[in-house]
């Protein structure tokens, strides 16, 4: 050995190439990955690198049947350090859907793949399912032999890479709206939101996490979309059978919709994604935050109902 890194860098792709190969070699890993999608696997179908439907391009895609013999496809963006792309996320989702839509799948998620780093708040929340590099990893290395641990030596490096190169793009403008959004949330403080993280540019989505709300459950005010969420966690598959247990307790301007994975029960507000002067912003803002207030205390009293419903989660 001349001391030299194993690998001078890492690209995405590559560890594109190692997840799918990993996928069609290990039947281990295959149970042990759609476990960390909350589901279960009866038999692995394939996988796929660089699949282009619909409107765009995942950049891994696989298929499984789950225990409960639904087809499932999951669709995963993998980042080491790129900023995401305009409608990134919301793209993945639309393909989601599409795929349950035309009967090519009985479920479908989107999920990201990244280094621990690179996966806050703001990110999470816009996709299904996340896995760190970290515990891709540590799976690596519980496993025998000299391949495991090359793996775990491109991943470790994948690692180092993001965290040496990644810097997120943000701009003041952003984070001067983000601070005006703030203020103006004191006026709700049972919504307890907070800027915990610096805003990449242009981030048009406020996640309400109070600690009233169930765990199953999330608030998010979408403002490019001109809508304020309250997801339900593992019920998208059975949209119906929520719609009957709370048709009865929606406000008139409430209606109940899958999104993605989720069911929610959504309120509509203007919508905005120019983040230029915010104070010409605050009543568009304050109508989302009082949207979201209702949205939480409609949970925490129709809670019974929307948890007897099923879940996939």
């Amino acid at each position: 050995m001349d001391g030299r890194r194993m690998l001078e860098t890492v690209y995405e792709k590559d560890i594109d190439f190692l997840l799918v190969e990993e996928l069609y070699v290990s039947p281990y890993f295959q149970d042990w990955l759609v476990t960390q999608l909350s589901s279960s696997l009866r038999k692995f179908h394939g996988g796929w690198r660089s699949v282009t439907r619909f409107n765009g391009e995942s950049d891994i895609e696989f298929t499984y049947e789950d225990t409960s013999g639904a087809e499932v496809r999951a669709l995963v963006e993998n980042k080491i350090k790129a900023d995401e792309q305009p409608r990134q996320a919301a793209r993945y989702s639309e393909r989601a859907a599409k795929y349950v839509q035309l009967g090519e799948a009985d479920q479908a998620y989107t999920c990201i793949v990244a280094p621990e780093h690179y996966l806050d708040q703001e990110i999470v929340a816009k996709y299904d399912k996340h896995v760190t590099y970290e515990a891709i990893r540590d799976w690596f290395d519980e496993q025998e032999g000299v391949r495991a641990q090359f793996k775990v030596s491109v991943l470790e490096a994948a690692i180092t890479v993001g965290e040496q190169r990644y810097i997120k793009s943000t701009d003041e403008e952003t984070q001067e709206f983000w601070r005006h959004y703030e203020r103006l949330a004191q006026e709700y403080p049972e919504l307890e939101f907070t800027v915990a993280h610096t805003p990449a540019s242009g981030t048009t989505w406020f996640r309400f996490n109070p600690s009233g709300l169930d765990d199953d459950a999330a608030i998010t005010h979408k403002a490019d979309r001109g809508v304020v969420h309250l997801s339900l966690a593992g019920r998208g598959g059975h949209l119906a059978a929520v719609r009957d247990a709370v048709s009865d307790v929606l406000d008139k301007d409430m209606r109940c919709e899958r999104t993605s994975q989720s069911a929610s029960i959504a309120i509509d507000v203007p919508a905005f994604s120019d983040l230029s002067d915010p104070s010409s912003k605050s009543g568009t803002i304050q109508d989302a935050l009082k949207a979201a207030s209702r949205l939480l205390t409609w949970e925490q009293r129709h809670r019974d109902q929307w948890q007897a419903t099923p879940s996939s989660k």
